[in-house]
């Protein structure tokens, strides 16, 4: 499973008197995940992620779960869904609530995170 796949949109051109969009380090990115569940949708489906400090991750859609290991590795986030033992990677940009995880081929997931 890849990471997430989230309809929700969180443009890239801020809007008057909001803050652009910016690139997060490691160190950011494990600030603004850790305790945090992030809610987007997937082809119209309701789906969230929790991220636990411990690097376990919970993705939930249609009631259905799955667990996860996460972590920040070379200022990405980067996630890998047992049974598989492939690591993936994106780089996260934050604006606001919203953040974007974008895969290397620049595919972009769109999240808003909650407290």
């Amino acid at each position: 499973m890849a990471l997430l796949v989230f309809g929700w949109i969180v443009g890239s051109v801020p809007a008057i008197g909001q803050e652009p969009e910016r690139k997060l380090n490691g160190n950011e990115i494990i600030k603004t995940l850790t305790g945090r569940l992030v809610v987007g949708s997937d082809n119209g489906r309701r789906t969230e992620q929790l991220f636990l400090a411990g690097g376990a991750t919970f993705y939930t859609a249609q009631g259905a779960q799955t667990q996860g290991l996460w972590e920040a590795r070379d200022d990405r986030y980067c996630s890998r869904w047992p049974p598989g033992a492939t690591w993936v990677c994106y780089d996260v940009l934050q604006q606001g609530q919203g953040l974007r995880f974008v895969s290397s081929s620049g595919r972009s997931y769109p999240v808003i995170v909650r407290p």
